[in-house]
């Protein structure tokens, strides 16, 4: 790995400790990922955050989405990811809210996609949400000034940054990585795969057989699943092209060559923007025309 990412890498590293340092010693840990309403992402930022409870000495019990709160007198830490208005696990954002009753809430490094309405942004002006934190500089510009929403906000990286130092050595070979959302209708993906000579497309998704794991694993284990699962994708890339955000964060802070696009959101280009611009080793694409850049690969 280069020693520009490495330092990089322990920057974004410090932030969350520093930023996240005051959480309380004893909290309820809820969204823990499912595999029905999860993907790899959502299991390293789920990691992130044991590591983070692992370095703070922060004693946890874990609520993943569909359950109930645990009937604990303890502050309640609420996984970040994307959320919308619609989306499945916001609905049980709201429940627990209201199971909440008096109890402090803090929601961690987050995306809110532009479909989060006023109603739902409503809910987080609950006397007991401490603060909520975003994971980059767009949800939370949205949500203070378009959305007027009077709480604490903190800007902090996404946890999962936390586990670059757990994944094996990587040792790039002539593989080039395609990680996208479903459609390839995209006209500068389109362009960027008719430059390349050849490439594999690989699944970021769950399918029933790692359902079935992941269903049958303590949390402990789906992490090192995942962890697993994202390293044998990745370590024999020379190149990864993706949209999805972790698609993108994990091989960048790995080392790997990254082409970067906007996906149906904006967290993609704006968690670029905030945090890995500096990267040399990753490139965002915004029309054709910055392909012409590509000469750094």
């Amino acid at each position: 790995m280069d020693n520009r990412v490495k330092k990089l890498n322990k920057i974004l590293y410090d932030q969350i400790i520093i930023n996240l340092k005051d959480l309380p010693k004893r909290l309820i840990f809820a969204g823990f990922p499912i595999p029905e309403l999860s993907n790899v992402g959502d299991y390293l930022i789920a990691g992130g955050l044991m590591k983070l409870f692992e370095i703070l000495d922060i004693e946890y019990v874990i609520c993943k989405y569909n359950e109930d709160l645990p009937n604990y007198n303890l502050p309640i830490l609420i996984r970040g990811c994307e959320y919308s208005s619609a989306s499945l696990g916001m609905r049980d954002v709201f429940k627990w809210f209201f199971q909440a009753k008096n109890r402090e809430i803090i929601f961690t490094p987050t995306s809110f996609v532009k479909d989060f309405d006023k109603h739902c942004a409503l809910f987080f002006e609950l006397p007991k949400m401490k603060y909520i934190c975003f994971r980059e500089r767009t949800s939370k510009d949205y949500f203070e000034k378009t959305l007027h929403i009077r709480v604490p906000t903190r800007l902090i990286p996404c946890p999962s940054v936390l586990l670059y130092d757990e994944f094996g050595t990587i040792t790039p070979r002539n593989n080039i990585l395609i990680i996208h959302s479903k459609t390839e209708c995209n006209p500068v993906l389109i362009k960027v795969l008719s430059m390349l000579k050849g490439y594999t497309k690989i699944r970021w998704l769950w399918d029933d057989k790692d359902k079935k794991i992941l269903n049958n694993s303590s949390p402990k284990d789906t992490v090192e699943y995942a962890k697993e699962f994202a390293y044998n994708k990745l370590h024999q890339a020379k190149l990864v092209v993706s949209d999805r955000m972790h698609g993108s964060l994990i091989p960048t802070i790995l080392g790997i060559n990254v082409i970067s696009f906007k996906g149906y959101t904006h967290k993609v280009e704006s968690f670029y923007n905030t945090y890995l611009k500096d990267y040399p080793n990753i490139r965002f694409i915004k029309k054709d025309d910055d392909l012409e850049d590509l000469k750094w690969i």
